[in-house]
C-alpha cells in the first residue's frame, strides 16, 4: 500500500455528529435547564409558579435599571441648568472689562434658564417620586 492509500483508510478521532453534540448553544442550555426543572419531581403548578416569579424579577430589575437612568439623567440635567445658570449669572455681575459672551449667546441662556421648560419636566419626575 502506498502512503496515500494509508492516509486514507485512517478514521478520523472526531465525526460531526460527536462535534455537533458536543456544542453548547443557548438551544442547548434552554433544553437542558428544562430537563432539570421537569426531572425534578416539582409539579407543573409549582413551574409556572416559579416562572411567574423569574418573570416578575426580571421585569423589576428592568424597572430599576430604568429608575437609575432617570435618576442619572436628573442629576446632568440639574448640573447643566446650573452651569447654565451660573454663566448667565457671571454675565449679570461681570465687568464689561471682562470677557464675555455675544449678546445674543447670553439672551439664549436666559431663555433657556427662566423658561421653565427644563424645570417642568424635572418637577413632574420629582412629583411623581414623591407622591
Amino acid at each position: 500500500m502506498t502512503e496515500k492509500q494509508q492516509e486514507n483508510k485512517k478514521i478520523p478521532e472526531h465525526s460531526a455528529e460527536k462535534e455537533a453534540a458536543q456544542k453548547d448553544t443557548p438551544f442547548d442550555r434552554k433544553a437542558t435547564q428544562e430537563a432539570k426543572q421537569l426531572s425534578s419531581g416539582r409539579s407543573a403548578k409549582e413551574l409556572e409558579e416559579d416562572a411567574r416569579k423569574a418573570e416578575a424579577l426580571r421585569t423589576e430589575k428592568f424597572r430599576n435599571h430604568f429608575e437609575i437612568l432617570a435618576v442619572i439623567s436628573l442629576y446632568i440635567v440639574w448640573a447643566a441648568i446650573v452651569a447654565v445658570g451660573l454663566t448667565w449669572l457671571y454675565h449679570l455681575i461681570a465687568p464689561a472689562c471682562w470677557p464675555r459672551l455675544p449678546e445674543e449667546q447670553v439672551g439664549n441662556i436666559q431663555a433657556i434658564v427662566t423658561g421653565g421648560v427644563i424645570a417642568g419636566i424635572a418637577s413632574g419626575h420629582m412629583k411623581k417620586r414623591l407622591h
